[in-house]
């Protein structure tokens, strides 16, 4: 799960071959959005002001509303792979993307999808720190924004 600034990408694959993907036009900056709304400043400033959590902006009604959603399409996405590929499980739930380093959408993934969170760096054993890095990179190079 690519959880970008304007969309968030999904992506099943299972051995070596993508069986499913959506993109759904909610990200960071839905989040950013509703921050900026509720707190009187602009979304670039609100932007700081979720990933640092500032006056607990996290807690706001509306920005766990949008991780719902997110949450909800994602399992959406689950289900229909699970239906279409019964003969195959799925192991847990990469996140990756700016999205990622928010716990509350970290945690409302978790509990909706009801998949562990996997360590992206174990998609790349051999990159050690940098692994991240090649993530962001892979990210990119599919388009993401």
């Amino acid at each position: 799960m690519d959880l970008g600034h304007q969309f968030t990408r999904i992506t099943v694959v299972w051995r070596d071959r993508v069986q499913a993907t959506r993109q759904i036009a909610l990200g960071g900056r839905n989040l950013d959005n509703i921050v900026a709304g509720e707190l009187g400043v602009d979304p670039f400033l609100s932007s700081t002001y979720k990933t640092t959590n500032f006056q607990n902006v996290l807690a706001l009604p509306a920005v766990a509303e949008i991780c719902e959603r997110v949450a909800v399409e994602i399992l959406k996405v689950i289900n229909f792979y699970q239906f279409t590929y019964r003969a195959s499980s799925l192991s847990g739930v990469y996140l990756v993307g700016g999205g990622a380093a928010l716990p509350l959408l970290r945690q409302s993934i978790e509990h909706t999808v009801g998949l562990p969170l996997l360590d992206p760096a174990d998609l790349l054993p051999e990159a050690g720190e940098a692994a991240a890095a090649g993530v962001f990179a892979a990210g990119a190079a599919m388009g993401g924004k």
